[in-house]
C-alpha cells in the first residue's frame, strides 16, 4: 500500500473507516470555505488548491482501504463459491427433471469447464438454458413416464431404412445449451430474438436469402444455416466456440421439449434440425397441425419455406 494506516484502521469496521476519513476532511474542508466570505483572487486559488489536494487524499485512502478489504484473490475465490453453489443447484434440478421423465435415477455429470459464471448470467439475459441430455437411446419400444410425444414411427423407420445415420435416436451424454424461446405461430417472431439484428444483417448481405420480415427466423434454408459467415455471426451472438454449436438433432429437440418446454409443440409452424436426410433433404418437426412434438418430416435442405424457423443447440465436450 502507498499509505501505512493498516495499523491504525484495523482496528475499525470498514463502514467506521469511510467515515472517519470523510468526517475528518470533510471538516477541514468546511473551515477552509468559511475564513473568507470574499477572499481575494489569490486565496482563492490557493484555497482551491488545499480543497483539491485533500479530496486526492480521501480518494488515495479510501481506494487503499478498499484495496486491503476486497484483494483480487478474495473476488475471484467468491466467484468460485457462487458457481459452485449455483452448479450443485443445476445438478439437483436437472437431476428432479431427469428422473422425472425417466422414472429411474439418472446421473448427472459436473458442467464443463468452459462454462463460467458470467457466462452463465449472460445466457440467462439472452434466453439461453443449460439442459443435461443423459447417455441413453431414445428407441421406439421404450416407454418413459415424461415421454409423452415419442417421434412418430417416420422417424423410426428411417433409421431403418438408412436414411438417417444409425445413432439418430441415441442422446448424448452432454451438457447443452438451449435456446427456450417458444416457438411462434405462423408469420410469428421469436420472442426477444437475440439473433434477429445478426439475421437482418445477413439479409443485407445477401449471405441469407431476402425475406419481407427481414429480421425473421424463417425463410432460411438449412444449407444457409450452415454457412461459415453465418455460424460466425451466432458464435459472435451468443459467445460461444465455433465448433460446439448447430442445430438439435431430432431425438434432442424431441426429449427437451417432452421434458422441459411442451409448448414447443403447440403451434403450426416447424424447425429445422441437424439430421440430413437421403437425396439432400433435412429433417424438420414440432407442427401443431400434424401432430406436435411428434411430427417429423422432411424437405430439401436448400429451399426455402415461410413456416419452418429454427433454434440454436450449443453442446458441450466432456472434460
Amino acid at each position: 500500500m502507498k499509505f501505512s494506516t493498516r495499523k491504525s484502521i484495523r482496528r475499525q469496521t470498514p463502514n467506521t473507516m469511510a467515515f472517519g476519513i470523510e468526517q475528518k476532511f470533510g471538516a477541514v474542508l468546511l473551515n477552509q470555505e468559511n475564513k473568507n466570505l470574499k477572499p481575494k483572487e489569490k486565496e482563492v486559488e490557493k484555497e482551491d488548491k488545499v480543497k483539491q489536494k485533500l479530496l486526492d487524499e480521501i480518494g488515495i485512502i479510501k481506494n487503499e482501504v478498499l484495496d486491503w478489504l476486497l484483494p483480487e484473490d478474495a473476488i475471484a475465490e467468491g466467484s468460485e463459491k457462487e458457481f459452485e453453489k449455483w452448479q450443485l443447484e443445476l445438478i439437483k434440478k436437472e437431476t428432479r427433471a431427469l428422473e422425472t421423465f425417466f422414472g429411474s435415477n439418472v446421473e448427472v455429470s459436473k458442467l464443463p469447464a468452459k462454462v463460467t459464471v458470467e457466462k452463465i448470467k449472460y445466457w440467462e439475459e439472452i434466453g439461453m438454458k443449460l439442459h443435461y441430455l443423459p447417455p441413453i437411446e431414445m428407441t421406439a419400444e421404450k416407454e418413459f413416464p415424461g415421454w409423452k410425444k415419442k417421434p412418430e414411427n417416420f422417424f423410426y423407420k428411417a433409421i431403418k431404412d438408412k436414411s438417417i445415420t444409425a445413432d439418430s435416436a441415441q442422446l448424448s451424454g452432454n451438457w447443452v445449451l438451449i435456446d427456450s424461446r417458444a416457438k411462434p405461430k405462423y408469420k410469428g417472431m421469436y420472442n426477444k430474438d437475440i439473433l434477429g439484428p445478426a439475421i437482418k444483417d445477413l439479409r443485407a448481405k445477401g449471405v441469407i436469402r431476402d425475406f419481407e420480415v427481414k429480421d425473421s427466423r424463417f425463410n432460411i434454408s438449412a444449407d444457409e444455416l450452415a454457412k461459415p459467415e453465418v455460424i460466425a455471426v451466432f458464435v459472435k451472438a451468443l459467445n460461444i466456440d465455433s465448433k460446439d454449436l448447430r442445430l438439435p438433432r431430432e431425438v434432442e429437440a424431441n426429449f427437451i421439449s417432452n421434458a422441459y418446454y411442451p409448448e414447443w409443440g403447440e403451434t403450426n409452424t416447424s424447425e429445422w434440425t441437424q439430421d440430413e436426410y437421403a437425396g439432400g433433404n433435412r429433417l424438420y418437426s414440432g407442427c401443431s397441425d400434424v401432430g406436435g412434438l411428434s411430427s417429423v418430416n422432411y424437405r430439401l435442405s436448400d429451399n426455402h419455406y415461410s413456416n419452418i424457423g429454427f433454434r440454436l443447440l450449443v453442446v458441450f465436450s466432456n472434460n
